[in-house]
């Protein structure tokens, strides 16, 4: 069928989209897999997100509807209008309009009384970075270049001897849709490869904080119970000497005490103590 992306969408660095149709108005964000699949028009769908459609067992996902980051919906699915599927969750059945589902596996919890506004939402957004100055992507800091898979679109704050990894993605302005957009991090911190970042609702880092692998960090949500859903910052705070396990996901608003550990592949949606372990979906 090819891909056919209508106007108005926006698609963010590392998204991989085949044989698939992206409704307008749409969002894509970073390195979202779209495969065999039909977006509709004014869809969410948040970072490192997998629609994995097949040629037998195509997807199709309603107009309005909002995919969580790094939520899986399985070949076949259908989500309805307007429905939200929750970060992490892996979607095995179809989701009716309206309905929030989330979970590992994830099922129908609850109604959804809220639409998305494309007006107050995507097209706010896009008008804003269409209008702020364009910033050099390939470098982190001026002596700090990007590798050929990275996009660095931040304004960073670097401590001593900090480590990045390959393949970041890291963004986050004070002049984009919050005042505090940006992303701290203390001396010492090791960020692992193919790290997805998003700081446009604030993240700071402390010192001696060790990020694995494919960790995906998001501090933005939209406030699911306001009419038109808008863009809402949701800061992530991550304290000196935790440890975030490879593959982990972080949706803010959250903070990650000191010495807190999240084990390899979980999702974290609700602060943790100092010292404490999360693993699954911890929300």
């Amino acid at each position: 069928m090819g891909d056919l992306i209508q106007a108005g969408s926006w698609l963010r660095h590392g998204v991989v989209v085949e044989e698939s149709t992206v409704g307008r108005g749409s969002f894509v964000g970073f390195r979202v897999t779209l495969r065999y699949a039909t977006v509709g028009v004014g869809v969410q769908i948040a970072a490192r997100a997998r629609v994995a459609g097949t040629a037998e067992q195509p997807v199709r996902v309603g107009a309005g509807a909002w995919i969580g980051t790094g939520a899986y919906i399985a070949p076949g699915v259908r989500i309805g209008e307007h429905a939200i599927v929750g970060a992490g969750a892996e979607v095995h059945e179809d989701v009716p309009a309206r309905t929030l589902s989330y979970g590992r596996p994830a099922f129908g919890r609850a109604s959804v009384t809220t639409a998305f506004d494309q007006g107050d939402g995507i097209e706010a957004v896009l008008e804003l970075v269409r209008k702020r100055p364009e910033r050099d992507t390939t470098r982190l800091s001026p002596d700090r270049p990007a590798d050929a898979e990275a996009f660095y679109d931040c304004a960073a704050t670097l401590g001593e001897d900090v480590t990045v990894g390959r393949a970041a993605v890291m963004i986050g302005r004070p002049d984009g849709p919050s005042p505090d957009g940006g992303i701290a991090i203390g001396s010492r911190t090791v960020l692992g490869d193919w790290l997805v970042a998003e700081g446009g609702g604030g993240l700071s880092i402390g010192p001696d904080v060790v990020v694995g692998d494919g960790v995906t960090i998001t501090t933005s949500t939209h406030d699911h119970h306001a009419p038109g859903r808008p863009w809402t910052a949701a800061p992530v705070h991550i304290e000196a000497g935790a440890e975030i396990g490879a593959g982990a996901t972080i949706v803010g608003q959250v903070r990650i005490g000191a010495a807190a550990r999240v084990t390899p592949g979980a999702v974290v949606t609700r602060s943790l103590a100092p010292g404490e372990i999360s693993k699954g979906v911890f929300g």
